[in-house]
């Protein structure tokens, strides 16, 4: 079952592909927004951090597993400071 993101995701890629009917400047406008809102969907869908080690208090340190930000903690990161990634601790 697909996730309300990944929905959005899916109905806007459908309009970047039927919308080619308005003037090239137009168009290119709209496409550049409309990718631009795909990529920050994608960024709210979480992804697992490179787990990088785990501490004995059960705490874990990791990597952003976009764009390889390091030193990110379970308990202070739900989101990547560098790229704005949600990230899965589980």
């Amino acid at each position: 079952m697909m996730s309300s993101i990944e929905k959005a995701i899916e109905t806007l890629q459908e309009i970047i592909d039927l919308c080619h009917g308005n003037t090239m400047a137009a168009w290119l406008e709209r496409k550049q927004s409309y990718y631009m809102a795909i990529l920050a969907l994608k960024k709210q869908d979480p992804k697992k951090p490179k787990l990088l080690y785990k501490c004995l208090g059960g705490d874990r340190y990791g990597s952003c597993s976009d764009c390889g930000c390091a030193g990110l903690k379970r308990l202070v990161h739900d989101y990547c400071p560098r790229c704005g990634q949600r990230l899965d601790w589980r």
